[in-house]
């Protein structure tokens, strides 16, 4: 008896592309491989930035992209093809995420503190995110919406506008800094002040979400779906056993 959440096979048949095929084809073959060690190594180095605050960050900056690495090799051809942009997004996140942790460490009996409650607010949303935008995803592709992910539109949408428009005003506030602050208007520095410490904080969370712009949520739940109905997929798109399940 089928669950209630549970999408039938005619509702998705369509989903696997001709080019999503050959990829999957292409892909018998460790295709991808190198590129996510690439991109693991280039994170690593990024995120080792956090090492000098205690050995314990080493943690949260290798395990995690070990983790994927070992994943993603480990993943049959029909699932890597679709998953290598995942496992890329995944190693960025995480690089960036303990970079940014890196830059707030200071010294005294809290130096702690920060880096781990950004960690620890960062990885918990970019995890509320992206089941959200499965979840959108999913009902798109199984024909319950008519629309795809509206968040992941609306966050590609703030990234570009926000970054753009926030450098451009830090940019501005530095170079005119000299002369704002000799304006003579009571409280006109306390406002700047208070601009610039809003836009610095959401400059800083535009960065932290800024590996989403890799991210696609549709390819991620189209993953999830084939991976329900692995056998019918394949026989569907008419590749042998060997090359949809094993690695060459």
């Amino acid at each position: 008896m089928r669950k209630n959440n549970e999408v039938a096979f005619e509702q998705i048949a369509t989903i696997l592309t001709e080019a999503e095929t050959q990829k999957i084809r292409e892909f018998s073959t460790k295709g991808g491989f190198p590129q996510i060690i690439l991109w693991a190594l280039i994170s690593a180095l990024v995120g080792a930035t956090v090492m000098d605050l205690h050995p314990v960050f080493g943690i949260v900056v290798f395990v995690p992209i070990v983790g994927v690495v070992g994943w993603y090799s480990w993943l049959p051809p029909y699932r890597r093809a679709l998953l290598l942009w995942f496992s890329r997004y995944c190693v960025v996140q995480v690089g960036v995420i303990t970079f940014i942790a890196g830059l707030l460490q200071r010294d005294g009996k809290w130096r702690y503190l920060d880096p781990s409650l950004y960690l620890l607010v960062s990885f918990a949303a970019a995890f509320i995110l992206i089941t959200q935008m499965k979840k959108q995803d999913l009902a798109y592709l199984a024909g319950q919406t008519e629309h795809p992910s509206v968040l992941s539109k609306k966050l590609t949408l703030y990234l570009g506008i926000f970054v753009v428009a926030g450098f451009g005003f830090m940019s501005f506030y530095r170079f005119n800094k000299f002369w704002l602050r000799d304006v003579s208007l009571i409280g006109i520095n306390l406002v700047f002040d208070i601009i610039y410490t809003v836009v610095l904080v959401a400059i800083g969370l535009s960065i932290t979400l800024l590996p989403f712009l890799l991210f696609n949520s549709q390819e991620f739940a189209k993953a999830q779906l084939i991976r329900e109905y692995p056998e019918e997929f394949r026989k569907q798109a008419g590749i042998d056993s060997s090359s949809w399940y094993h690695v060459q």
